[in-house]
């Protein structure tokens, strides 16, 4: 069932291909180059169409690059024109196609020229590289073995690249591009086996369904208005009002309901890929415990498998209690694998709940709930947290941050005491004075001096930080008469 609802998702996300090729010349001079044209291209074309995946022919040559035939720029500044504009749209489409030499015989000078940008980018991506070169793999493997690995058919690269290598010729035969796709949504589930994954691919397919709609519903005639408050207020917070309703309206727009990987009977133990082979791994682990008599640890796994095949685990209220006790008491870490793989997940989904995961690369300055940490090695163990309004952090003095010291994941909370969760480290975050700081901006920097950006918190932690932290720090006590408070009638 899951696996079904997977391949529908992954369907539903790669819609685009792009296919770059120096024989695709629809006006060819001769007969034979619009014949190959006819019968290679559009019909692998056709192939994609059928499957609900559109696919742009691209054409290239080198003359529209700027090169002669040895690959030599010819053109001086525009050279590489061609070459720019098949990088912004390969940027664009979920699966490439690419030649790999391309309007060079013998020379894949340009393809490397469009591969390189595109792989020193972080984004999921498919690359397919067609050859009649039969080294083609010892060429590729020459060009970029330090940067990809191979598993199976594909190679694959830490910033979520996908690459397969195939001959030309076995792309001619009917039936190639359909079964090309059929790889593609094999290859996603294998690359990304996590729930969280899965409900990112699938509403990032609803964002491209829906997008039509929100734009439709969003009120028209609201320039002079967004003028009209920017020319009152000299702040910088109009713009950011704007992007902020938009996304939120953007959410609303979106049928979470309708979200499949998080449905309540996708999230049963048996529908999970992996629960069989973590199930017996688990009980090995138990077992070991068990033998070395560590009780407390047993019990905490306990909620993690089945008293039976019939009834799946329940949820235990005193779970964070016993993971606690289940750390304290791994001695020995390398004989528990299962154990240890249980407790990272826990922690990982922790801090999933708590930081968000892909912070912008254009952050520019301080916002509301922006992590930040010392360079110095004295203040390694502290991170900071802005909790200035929004509409304070257009300032670049007096910003409020609360200070988060380094914590073992056995230590008792006390009252007003937070925790954090953050790159796999606890940080607790207490209410005195001492852990509010107040600082401005470096002239000429986007941070404080002597700090450096490690990411943001999410919105609805940030303000539990900040209630629970308020809520303690700012307690009235006033030493009082006894007798008076009596008279009054308040209550110690």
């Amino acid at each position: 069932m899951i696996t079904e609802l997977r391949k529908t998702i992954a369907k539903n996300f790669c819609r685009s291909v792009l296919w770059i090729d120096d024989e695709i010349v629809p006006d060819a001079e001769t007969e034979q180059q619009r014949q190959k044209y006819v019968d290679f291209f559009v019909k692998r074309a056709d192939e994609f169409s059928k499957k609900g995946i559109l696919c742009h022919l691209k054409g290239f040559s080198a003359s529209i690059s700027g090169a002669d035939a040895d690959g030599q720029d010819a053109y001086g500044e525009d050279s590489d024109n061609g070459v720019s504009e098949c990088v912004e749209l390969s940027k664009r489409a979920d699966v490439l196609i690419l030649d790999w030499h391309l309007g060079i015989p013998d020379n894949p000078k340009f393809a490397k020229e469009i591969l390189d940008p595109l792989i020193e980018e972080k984004a999921a991506r498919f690359i397919i590289i067609l050859s009649q070169d039969s080294d083609l793999e010892k060429n590729f493997r020459k060009d970029y073995g330090h940067v990809f690995s191979k598993k199976g058919d594909w190679y694959s690269n830490s910033n979520g690249q996908f690459v397969r290598l195939l001959q030309k010729a076995l792309f001619e035969e009917d039936g190639s591009a359909r079964s090309l796709v059929e790889d593609i949504y094999d290859k996603l589930a294998e690359t990304y086996p996590d729930y969280l994954h899965w409900t990112a691919l699938e509403i990032a397919g609803k964002m491209k369904e829906c997008a039509p709609v929100w734009l439709a519903a969003l009120p028209k005639g609201t320039d002079l208005g967004i003028l009209a408050e920017k020319i009152h207020n000299k702040e910088e917070y109009v713009g950011n009002t704007v992007v902020e309703n938009l996304l939120e309206d953007l959410k609303e727009a979106i049928d979470f309901p309708l979200i499949g990987s998080m449905q309540q009977e996708k999230l049963t133990p048996e529908s999970w890929l992996r629960f069989e082979e973590f199930k017996r791994k688990i009980e090995t682990d138990v077992k070991a415990l068990t033998d070395k008599k560590k009780s407390d640890s047993v019990e905490a796994i306990g909620i993690m498998i089945p008293r039976s095949n019939d009834h799946p685990p329940c949820p235990d209220k005193d779970l964070k209690k016993k993971c606690k006790k289940l750390e304290e008491a791994l001695t020995e870490p390398g004989d528990l694998p299962a154990i240890l793989e249980f407790l990272n997940g826990l922690y990982l989904f922790e801090e999933f709940c708590e930081i968000k995961s892909s912070a912008s690369k254009n952050y520019t300055k301080i916002q509301r709930g922006t992590i930040i940490a010392y360079n110095s090695d004295k203040d390694s163990n502290e991170i900071l947290v802005c909790i200035s309004q929004s509409c304070d952090c257009v300032r670049e003095t007096h910003l409020l941050f609360v200070k988060g010291k380094k914590s073992n994941a056995s230590d008792a909370g006390k009252p007003g005491e937070t925790f954090l969760r953050f790159k796999n480290k606890l940080y607790i975050f207490a209410s005195g004075a001492e852990n509010m700081l107040s600082l401005a901006l470096e002239e000429g920097s986007r941070l404080p001096k002597d700090t450096n950006f490690q990411g943001i918190v999410r919105e609805s932690i940030l303000n539990r930080l900040i209630s629970r932290y308020w809520n303690h720090a700012t307690r009235v006590g006033v030493n009082q008469p006894l007798l008076l408070r009596r008279l009054r009638n308040e209550k110690p």
